[in-house]
């Protein structure tokens, strides 16, 4: 657990993750109320390290009058019901994620499982997957009363006001907070230092849908908001947000080209993902999967690749 003052009024919490992203990063916001945004997942040591960076701020969770999450991972609002006096707040199209977890989690398994086998997945690792998404239980608990927020809701108390910015991609509902005075955004999964937040995976779209052009444009909104500093949901804060988001268009664009290359003269998802990705273990290659059904679903509409159903399978190539 660490705690330090990231910007005027708003503090850095690292709490413990077990997902293979490092800390999960919760914010304490202070001013004439104290506010959080995000809270790491539901485990005795997140749990740990998160009241007891509230303690050496001298507060307790009676004290946070508002949680704001910053998407619907569970390593990012699992520990929201140790705060029952505060008022939740999440993206509108992240919502029924909170609302109702076990729901949400069934239907994303329904979808995802229809999803792996035309992906070409072998059996064993679709098991893994869909022991991976019901694991995911363990890690949060149902927030019924959660609310929405939309583009640009005011949320005042806290100093300078904070304005909530949509930044879709990473998840269909992926909220930043932005204060304009001093340039502090809060982007959650957003803009990472060190990695780049695999693409959400729009299950209520039919078919299913890749967040990743989403993402890109969501790049831009960062570029025109132009903060002098970044508090990402993992990691540590940086500058030069423009730097970084050069770094991850580039990224993808050149991911593109090797997606493209390795479709070849026809591969399914999994065998492009497993060529990529070698190695990956069960809920890895959910994202690696992801990550190449996304750049295919770009490069698809640019007219790059073409697919075809073969004995149930979807396969790619080359155009």
């Amino acid at each position: 657990m660490g705690l330090d003052e990231v910007a005027d009024g708003v503090f850095r919490i690292a709490v413990h993750s077990p997902f293979g992203t490092g800390p999960t990063n919760a914010y304490v916001l202070r001013g004439d109320r104290v506010g959080l945004f995000d809270t790491g997942p539901a485990s005795p040591a997140a749990r740990e390290d998160l009241l007891g960076g509230l303690d050496l701020l001298g507060l307790g969770p009676a004290d946070v009058d508002l949680l704001v999450v910053s998407h619907g991972h569970v390593d990012h609002y699992g520990l929201a019901d140790e705060f029952p006096a505060a008022r939740v707040v999440a993206g509108r199209r992240e919502l029924h994620k909170l609302t109702d977890l076990r729901h949400h989690l069934e239907q994303y398994a329904s979808v995802t499982r229809d999803l792996l086998l035309s992906w070409g997945v072998p059996p064993l690792q679709r098991e893994g997957i869909a022991g991976f998404i019901s694991g995911l239980l363990r890690a949060a608990t149902s927030i019924p009363g959660a609310q929405p927020v939309d583009e640009g809701c005011v949320l005042d108390g806290f100093g300078s006001p904070f304005v909530v910015r949509e930044l879709p991609g990473h998840t269909e509902g992926l909220i930043g907070l932005h204060r304009g005075d001093d340039g502090v955004l809060l982007a959650g999964d957003h803009l990472l230092p060190d990695i780049t937040p695999n693409p959400g995976l729009y299950t209520l779209e039919t078919p299913p849908g890749s967040g990743l052009a989403d993402y890109v444009t969501s790049l831009g909104r960062v570029l025109e908001l132009g903060p002098m500093i970044v508090l990402p949901g993992h990691g540590a804060p940086f500058g030069d947000a423009e730097g970084r988001v050069t770094e991850v268009l580039m990224h993808h664009h050149e991911r593109l080209e090797v997606v493209r290359t390795t479709a070849g003269d026809g591969q399914t998802v999994f065998e492009i993902a497993s060529r990529l990705f070698p190695g990956a273990e069960p809920g890895h290659v959910f994202l690696a999967g992801r990550e190449v059904y996304g750049h295919l679903q770009i490069l698809e509409l640019d007219g790059r690749v073409s697919s075809s159903t073969v004995a149930g399978l979807d396969v790619f190539e080359a155009a």
